[in-house]
């Protein structure tokens, strides 16, 4: 079975022509992490505080790559049942649910340690 390689970004380069059209400058080592994600097929976790720029980067990136932004509010108190019925049943989000999933089983962990 012959393994099919789509990428988004064809150079770190042209991503960084992207960003800039869509409004965004990135530092290299931003540019160079979503570069890698996207040749790999992985997503980029970021994390940060308010107002430091993860959703603008998100809505960046979606735009360079002419696709959308399917978002989830992450916060203290939301369950895995309310997460993944914000998801909806697109064809889209379907794939993303259990990493919406792991992801939030995981922040329950953290905050239960604190």
């Amino acid at each position: 079975m012959s393994r099919i390689k789509s990428y988004m970004f064809s150079s770190v380069e042209k991503l960084d022509q992207g960003l800039r059209a869509s409004g965004y400058i990135a530092d290299a080592v931003t540019s160079i992490v979503v570069y890698l994600a996207s040749q790999l097929h992985k997503p980029v976790i970021v994390e940060g505080p308010a107002g430091s720029g993860k959703t603008q980067l998100a809505y960046a990136v979606a735009a360079a790559a002419r696709t959308t932004v399917e978002r989830l509010q992450c916060y203290h108190g939301i369950n895995e049942e309310k997460a993944i019925g914000r998801c909806g049943l697109s064809s889209l989000s379907i794939g993303f649910c259990p990493l919406f999933a792991k992801l939030l089983r995981r922040r329950e962990i953290l905050f239960q340690d604190h």
